[in-house]
């Protein structure tokens, strides 16, 4: 870069150029010989400086020893003290602005949380997965990422140099993955929660060409849908399990215990993909990976001009899927005697939950699915994706933000940290409990135990077709008995609160066909006709009496197939 006719600099080295650097100090003594050296180098600078002033030059060559300043827009001549001072504040907002962290992206629109398949682009520390088990966070600025397990105090960092975009996280395992876009490539990588002697176990795919596009990790085996429209199962030491070619593009994966839920759709025009009122189409398949068994299979529902937003499931393996829309399904009903073909392998998306109430101040983020309940974290007004837990402590106190301002009366008020929110493994978020309200409408009587006994009833059900299909353990068999003696309970107490309001058709329909159709009716319906006479409703009584009784059925066992 010129800046200006004399170069005498090249022949002489110049104490005093033009730039940020103040001439230095000069003695008021010089030495013997050195007074006729400093009066022609100062010579030099000032005839430098005013033919540079004259070209309108505020710069210098870029050496090494040279302070760079790089000319400035609508500068004026480099004597100007208020054109530098100003110029100086430019560069110095400027600075500042780079040197601000980089903001997660909004959750605005048609925003998705699908864990296993790769997050929306942004800048970053990334939560790639969170659920119950842990979560899985990529730190793309420092090139690694975190597994940080609930029960581990301190998390697993892990270098990244591949460029990892995809994580999932369960009980037994972590798997990490980089799609086709990534710097070092595809790559599938399992991490055993328990392990002999490897840490880390590499799953190869069937041609460089092939990538990955969604992971999900069950309870003894790793999911992975392929851009080769393949879902290829693993063992957590990347042995092959299965190979199965899918009808379409790959969508999601969601795993728990046995069982992989499937989520594929059909290709996507450009034009389609980003028009917001597109409806998408998306069928889902409900595989038992340990028997090998297709349980349900189907088209996945969606709310009209909706996407997907989240897949998984509960803790008493109820298929979930939340929609752009805030509509919380469950698939419910996959054994035999449900909505479906009279062998099983049925099962209905019942609507249990809208958020759209619940989201006023803020998206609400999926965490993790329980009985007839979901947990979410609060987002809040900013509506900001969830920010990873940084480093250290020491890195949440340097962000601390101080905000100052004046008072109404014109006082100053003190300043106050506020502290940025993470979440994760001990996140400092709030996290809020949302129990399952199917949209049943309102009733003049009993509204509320009508909606209550008819939720306790379907997952009852649902848990008798678990423990049928042996997918249960011990633990989980006796919690299944335990709530369906809460449903009979519930629905005796909602057929004598009917009674007594005089709803009698009501509470006869509540006898036959929920009392009745339970195990051991013939209890409950002895119960039901006395709470009926209880309540003078002897027309009642008798009409329960004379609805058939079944007999006490063995009682479940867990039996593991052979």
């Amino acid at each position: 870069m010129k800046c200006g006719p004399v170069r005498m600099e090249r022949h002489l080295p110049n104490p005093f150029r033009v730039g940020t650097r103040k001439p230095p100090i000069l003695s008021k003594s010089p030495g013997p010989g050195r007074s006729s050296v400093l009066v022609l180098v100062a010579g030099m600078a000032a005839e430098e400086a005013e033919q540079a002033s004259a070209a309108n030059l505020g710069c210098t060559e870029d050496e090494p020893d040279d302070d760079f300043q790089p000319d400035l827009p609508g500068a004026k001549a480099t004597g100007s003290r208020k054109s530098a001072a100003a110029a100086n504040d430019q560069v110095t907002e400027e600075s500042a602005a780079a040197a601000l962290p980089a903001l997660p992206p909004l959750l605005t629109g048609p925003w998705q949380q699908l864990e296993g398949a790769p997050r929306p682009p942004g800048a970053g520390p990334r939560l790639l997965a969170w659920n119950e088990h842990g979560h899985v966070a990529s730190y793309p600025d420092q090139l690694r990422v975190e597994v940080h397990r609930h029960s581990e105090e301190k998390p697993q960092r892990i270098a990244d140099y591949d460029g990892l975009q995809m994580a999932a996280v369960s009980e037994g395992a972590c798997c990490l993955a980089a799609g086709s876009g990534a710097a070092g490539g595809s790559r599938i990588l399992i991490r055993p929660s328990e392990r002999w002697e490897k840490a880390v176990f590499s799953a190869p795919l069937g041609s460089a060409a092939e990538a990955p596009e969604a992971v999900a990790c069950g309870g003894n085996f790793v999911a992975v849908l392929t851009s080769s429209r393949m879902l290829r199962l693993y063992t957590f030491s990347g042995m092959p399990m299965g190979l199965l070619s899918m009808p379409g593009r790959s969508v999601a994966l969601a795993a728990r215990g046995p069982l992989l839920l499937v989520v594929t759709g059909r290709p996507l025009a450009a034009s389609e993909s980003q028009d917001a009122d597109f409806e998408d189409v998306l069928d889902f398949r409900l595989l038992d990976v340990r028997t090998r068994i297709e349980r349900s299979a189907g088209r996945l529902p969606l709310s009209p001009a909706s996407r997907l937003r989240w897949l998984g499931f509960a803790e008493d393996l109820v298929p979930i899927a939340i929609d752009t829309s805030g509509v919380v399904r469950a698939l419910l009903g996959s054994g035999a005697g449900s909505w479906g073909p009279a062998g099983g392998t049925g099962g209905e998306w019942t609507p249990v939950l809208s958020l759209a109430e619940h989201e006023e101040d803020g998206p609400l983020w999926a965490v993790h699915a329980l009985q007839g309940s979901l947990v979410f974290a609060e987002i809040g007004a900013s509506a900001a994706e969830p920010r990873a837990p940084p480093e250290a402590p020491k890195e949440e106190a340097q962000e601390a933000v101080s905000a100052e301002g004046l008072g109404s009366e014109g006082g100053v008020v003190e300043p106050v940290e506020i502290q940025p929110v993470f979440f994760g493994v001990r996140s400092s978020c709030q996290l809020r409990t949302l129990s399952w309200r199917l949209p049943i409408g309102p009733f003049p009587t009993a509204g509320d135990a009508i909606e209550g006994a008819f939720r306790e009833q379907l997952l009852a059900r649902h848990a008798q077709d678990m423990v049928s299909m042996a997918l249960l353990g011990p633990e989980d068999v006796q919690k299944a008995e335990a709530l369906e003696k809460k449903s009979k309970q519930s629905a005796l107490k909602l057929f004598h609160q009917l009674a007594s309001a005089q709803e009698v058709e009501r509470a006869h329909h509540v006898a036959q066909f929920s009392l009745a159709s339970s195990t051991g009716s013939f209890k409950v319906l002895d119960m039901a006709q006395k709470l009926a006479e209880k309540a003078n409703q002897y027309r009642l009584a008798d009409a329960v009496a004379a609805l058939p009784r079944h007999a006490l059925v063995p009682q479940l066992t867990s039996a593991q197939p052979q």
